[in-house]
């Protein structure tokens, strides 16, 4: 038997059976490859890649005793040996100043952020102060040590604070920038080839025939990855011939990963499956999921690939369960599911042998789907905050607790 007709076989075996959603990603998961390749980059440059190494404090945060607001600084054993409670300014600290020996018997002004001076051991925000000519009035109530932020109270030098495969986001940049790091090592970005299968797309700006349609997939798959930091190769519209769509995946294979959409069907014009299996090997998997059924993966040469469904929506959201978890896996990424939220569902509906993914919004405190939830319609996404998950076999009452992602956790 030769190897592609092998492929198809197995292809064939797995089609029937419908996989849920947790079967499919831990199958792809698990034979991710791990890309390794990394490169030291300017800090300024590193916001959204992936750190390969963890990062350790170079010295205590803070590195000194400093005020924690703008005030006065005291000894509070001199100001309550002041029957008056009342002590002369005999210095200015503002931050990154140098610092004078503290007088006995006497206060410094202070500053947001200022080293706070030896033997001083509390800070008196100003607006609890009085001015009298040269004198400044202290409150009757102080607490010892208040307002003062102390050596190594955030961070002890040789603390781990960020980790290898983390994704560096604003706020890790600030911690890295922090620790006075001007470059970091992370993960290379990954190379994405991606092209859309069918003789009835049109590409942008060319005149659309009667049946035809423009192509938005790419578009959609192309802001995704790059919203995900990766470089994206745009291989462009295929049409449905076999040979056509082979050389295109030949070509493809040279990236890191391949992602098409359409043509994974089980049309007699769907020859994305054929062409994978003559290249490499296939697994076709029809997962229990709506929209999103029809779902192909396997590899060209050594190149993993995914062919996901044609239909806009479908394109959409099998990306963002299977193939944005995958990529995070191949760059070392340990965090892989989205943030969600509970909220109660603002609507029944009646059960379906498929987990069901609804365009929806949250209306009141509820979440409730849109009316039209077709794969096709592009228009239910830019119409939509999230996703509203419907598990399979389960019917939905008013007021159930229902999972909800926003489209923002998937692009974090």
């Amino acid at each position: 038997m030769n190897t592609s007709k092998k492929n198809m076989d197995i292809c064939e075996e797995h089609a029937r059976k419908l996989l849920r959603v947790e079967e499919a990603l831990s199958l792809f998961l698990n034979t991710a490859p791990l890309i390794t390749q990394h490169e030291s980059i300017p800090t300024q440059k590193a916001l959204g890649r992936v750190l390969t190494e963890n990062i350790y404090a170079p010295f205590d945060i803070p590195s000194a005793d400093n005020s924690a607001m703008d005030g006065y600084a005291i000894h509070l054993n001199d100001l309550n040996n002041s029957h008056q409670r009342r002590l002369k300014v005999v210095q200015t600290i503002a931050a990154g100043a140098a610092v004078q020996p503290f007088k006995q018997g006497s206060c410094a002004r202070i500053f947001t952020g200022a080293p706070l001076p030896t033997g001083a051991d509390t800070v008196i925000p100003q607006e609890a102060c009085r001015i009298e000519d040269e004198w400044v009035i202290f409150p009757a109530q102080i607490e010892e040590g208040a307002n003062i932020r102390r050596q190594g109270e955030e961070v002890s030098g040789g603390d781990k604070l960020l980790s290898k495969g983390q994704k560096i986001r604003a706020q890790e940049l600030g911690m890295i920038a922090t620790l006075g790091l001007a470059r970091v090592t992370v993960t290379r970005p990954l190379k994405v080839a991606i092209f859309s299968t069918g003789d009835e797309l049109t590409p942008l700006g060319e005149l659309r025939a009667s049946g035809h349609i423009y192509d938005s997939n790419r578009y959609v798959l192309n802001a995704l990855l790059q919203s995900q930091g990766h470089e994206v190769i745009d291989l462009g519209v295929v049409p449905d011939r076999l040979p056509a769509i082979h050389d295109t995946l030949r070509e493809a294979a040279k990236a890191d990963l391949i992602i098409t959409s359409g043509g994974v069907s089980v049309g007699d014009e769907d020859h994305v499956k054929d062409a994978v299996a003559q290249l490499g090997s296939i697994e076709c998997w029809r997962i229990a999921i709506k929209p999103g059924k029809p779902l192909a993966y396997g590899r060209v040469k050594e190149t993993p690939f995914f062919g996901l469904p044609g239909n806009p929506v479908a394109t959409f959201i099998t990306f963002c369960l299977f193939a944005r978890p995958y990529l995070q896996k191949m760059q070392g990424i340990q965090q892989h599911a989205p943030l969600s939220i509970t909220l109660p569902a603002g609507f029944s509906r009646k059960p379906s042998r498929r987990r069901e993914y609804l365009r929806a919004n949250i209306e009141q405190g509820r979440v409730v789907p849109l009316a039209q939830q077709g794969s096709a319609m592009m228009s239910s996404l830019t119409q939509s905050e999230g996703l509203v998950v419907i598990p399979e076999e389960r019917e939905i009452s008013e007021g159930e607790p229902l999972e909800f992602t926003p489209y923002s956790a998937y692009f974090s």
